[in-house]
């Protein structure tokens, strides 16, 4: 569904303002900076730019307050605008033809990289279909309990697909061991998810796990393979807030970043989040790779940095 609308400045101040009541600073900040560019280039609106650029500086403080006590130095969180490099890789299936994606640098430190047209219009369709009788409400890790719970932290609904379940979702792993060049054996399953107006994610590692049976068996999650099964009309885009990626949805595109340093250690700079999804609908598929069945496919290293 594509749908034409377009927020002016005040809308996009209002949403600043709501995002700020609500202490989400750092979505606040975004949506100020917005409202500044739209009047820079001439957009009518009653706000006016003394009153955002008095609203950006006061919330730039009171980031600055909850990042220094943390600990956490100050970034901006921005779309690269560095140049990016595009090239071609090969990768092959077990069993199958040679396959060609284009892989695209996203950002470097840490590697993000996207590749574009993993997905086929058909592959998605039929994913969906697979996955919309098993979608609820998508649960956090209680890192107190170690269960599973609902939170208001994450508000989308998600299901899990099995590779037994269609030929598609045995396709799709091929690729992501293709791809990522690591072994699935321990990985979880395909999980899918689906953001509607106002669903988003704050800002998580997806390496933080329990302790539990089910980490002593798989390890943490060294990678995770990010795959977008629709655009997004305004909104919902996946962002890095200590680094200043931000990654916009595209469909059939998947986007692979490690969440875990050559020393075992969790590289503090893969934090995340998905952004509010503030018109159309977010379909994504993730999948999370355990370090266990690594050890010859991404060599340890005492090196603290990548």
């Amino acid at each position: 569904m594509n749908h034409n609308i377009t927020l002016d400045p005040d809308e996009t101040f209002h949403i600043a303002t709501i995002s700020s009541l609500n202490h989400h600073f750092q979505y606040a900040v975004l949506w100020m900076k917005e409202t500044l560019r739209k009047l820079n280039e001439g957009e009518e609106a009653v706000v006016t730019k003394e009153q955002v650029i008095y609203q950006l500086a006061s919330l730039s403080h009171q980031l600055a307050v909850i990042q220094l006590s943390s600990g956490q130095g100050i970034v901006e969180m921005t779309t690269p605008q560095r140049e990016r490099k595009l090239v071609c890789r090969y990768r092959t299936g077990r069993g199958n033809p040679l396959m060609v994606f284009r892989e695209e640098v996203e950002w470097d430190e840490p590697m993000i990289l996207r590749y574009h047209d993993f997905l086929s219009e058909g592959e998605i369709d039929t994913i969906k279909t697979l996955a919309r009788p098993k979608l609820s409400r998508a649960k956090v890790i209680d890192p107190v309990s170690g269960r599973t719970v609902s939170a208001a932290s994450r508000v989308s609904k998600s299901a899990w697909l099995s590779e037994d379940e269609d030929p598609v979702i045995s396709q799709l792993n091929q690729r992501i061991a293709g791809v990522s060049g690591l072994e699935l054996e321990t990985a979880e399953e395909l999980q899918i998810a689906n953001y509607g107006i106002g669903g988003q994610y704050e800002p998580h590692y997806d390496s933080k796990l329990t302790n539990d049976s089910d980490f002593q068996l798989r390890g943490g999650r060294i990678a995770t393979v990010l795959i977008y099964m629709s655009d997004v009309d305004i909104g919902g885009a996946t962002v890095f807030p200590d680094v200043g990626a931000a990654l916009q949805p595209k469909k059939g595109t998947a986007v692979l970043w490690f969440n875990l340093l050559r020393n075992g250690s969790e590289d503090a700079r893969t934090l995340h989040a998905a952004c509010p999804v503030l018109v159309g609908s977010k379909w994504v598929a993730n999948k999370w790779i355990r370090t266990y069945g690594q050890e010859f496919r991404r060599r340890c290293s005492t090196v603290k940095s990548d």
